[in-house]
């Protein structure tokens, strides 16, 4: 009988114990952020950037991947530690950069990952876009642009130039300047800014007899954003104007000099742009 008792007891407790199946609990999937500034200079800048980690499975890696090659494909350029952190990448020449932070398994599997887009921009010579469509003018008897490009003595210094703005002389019997000439410019879609340097010859200041001042504006088609300068002939002077990607600006040139005719503002620079050409 108490054999019999005892069978039954460890019977019942085998089916509870078989029922009471240990919980195991659910591995928590990986986390990232991943943050990088969005511009750099080429060559001489950096794209910085920051990120955090966190349930990074055993055997995984935490990588800085870079979309690039021939195919393309993700690359690794750097393996990342710790929970936070922050470095940087240099562009090592204009375009756009495609990157992510990306978590990968043991075997090297992508788990997670972020991604982020950054344009390296470089100063590309106005030369390179001195010809339609990129430059238009109201005039062409006014504005001449590569090749018509020329070295003269501005400030007893040579100043190479590619572009030439008439500035018109006031007319003695009046008192408004008349028939001021425009260069129309468009700016590349890939673009940021513009920088201009102007001067007029030393030579033309003498044949008008004088120290003149020239007034320039650069203006926005659709109005707004406008940039001026006032400097005096015999030195060069600089404009830099921050530029919508494709829109259309004037750049307008007078002289309070009186006078018929002219004075040639020589005209060169650049623009910030993330592709050789601006397009």
């Amino acid at each position: 009988m108490r054999y019999a008792r005892f069978m039954t007891m460890m019977t019942s407790f085998a089916l509870v114990t078989g029922l009471a199946a240990p919980v195991t609990a659910a591995t928590p999937k990986p986390k990232i952020t991943f943050k990088m500034a969005a511009s750099a200079t080429a060559v001489r800048g950096l794209f910085t950037y920051s990120y955090t980690d966190a349930y990074i499975p055993t055997g995984g890696k935490l990588a800085l991947q870079r979309f690039m090659g021939t195919p393309k494909r993700w690359t690794t350029v750097k393996f990342l530690h710790g929970k936070s952190g922050h470095s940087a990448v240099r562009p090592s020449a204009i375009g756009v950069y495609s990157f992510r932070l990306v978590v990968l398994d043991r075997h090297g599997k992508a788990l997670v990952a972020v991604r982020r887009n950054s344009k390296a921009y470089a100063n590309i010579p106005i030369s390179g876009i001195c010809s339609a469509p990129n430059i238009y003018t109201e005039d062409r008897d006014w504005v001449t642009c590569a090749p018509d490009a020329g070295t003269s003595i501005v400030g007893a210094s040579q100043f190479p130039w590619v572009l030439d703005i008439g500035a018109p002389l006031r007319d003695p019997q009046r008192t408004e300047t008349q028939g001021a000439r425009q260069a129309y410019l468009v700016t590349g879609t890939t673009c940021r800014s513009l920088h201009l340097v102007m001067g007029v010859s030393d030579a033309q200041l003498v044949s008008v007899g004088g120290t003149a001042k020239i007034h320039v504006l650069v203006s926005r088609d659709e109005g707004g954003d406008d940039v001026t300068a006032t400097f005096a002939g015999g030195a060069l002077t600089t404009m830099n104007v921050t530029v919508h990607p494709g829109t259309d600006y004037w750049v307008t040139a007078v002289s309070d000099f009186q006078g018929e005719g002219s004075l040639d503002i020589l005209t060169n620079g650049t623009m910030s742009c993330y592709t050789k050409t601006g397009a």
